[in-house]
């Protein structure tokens, strides 16, 4: 399949992404299935191309990791276009990030903390 996304086309397999996103199956089930050798095309709207390509990286295999300065992004992308598994590594990554502050901030702050932990 093919993604035209800001006038550029992305070549994505159509049937990983439908696996994945019911947006997508959408899209693989619509009247406008191809028809032998043609490869279908999808415009994608209201979405950056590099915004786009930011989802893609976290959703294919390659797996880029969530982070702070693309969290919010890949909430907003997962959410429209319906990518549980991202919404899950994005609420994943928020719980993480929480456990680690209250961790650094209540259990290691101090020699009376690091005594207990040697002698237990």
């Amino acid at each position: 399949m093919i993604l035209l996304v800001e006038n550029k086309e992305l070549y994505v397999n159509a049937m990983y992404l439908a696996m994945l996103s019911p947006f997508f199956r959408s899209l693989r089930t619509s009247k406008n299935q191809s028809l032998y050798g043609e490869i279908p095309t999808e415009t994608i709207t209201d979405v950056s191309l590099e915004d786009f390509l930011e989802l893609l990286h976290v959703v294919y295999p390659s797996e880029r990791p969530v982070t702070v300065e693309n969290v919010e992004l890949l909430l907003k992308l997962g959410d429209r276009y319906n990518f549980e598994s991202v919404l899950v590594k994005c609420e994943n990554f928020w719980l993480l990030r929480k456990l680690m502050r209250s961790m650094s901030s209540h259990a290691w702050n101090g020699p009376a903390n690091t005594r207990w932990l040697i002698y237990r």
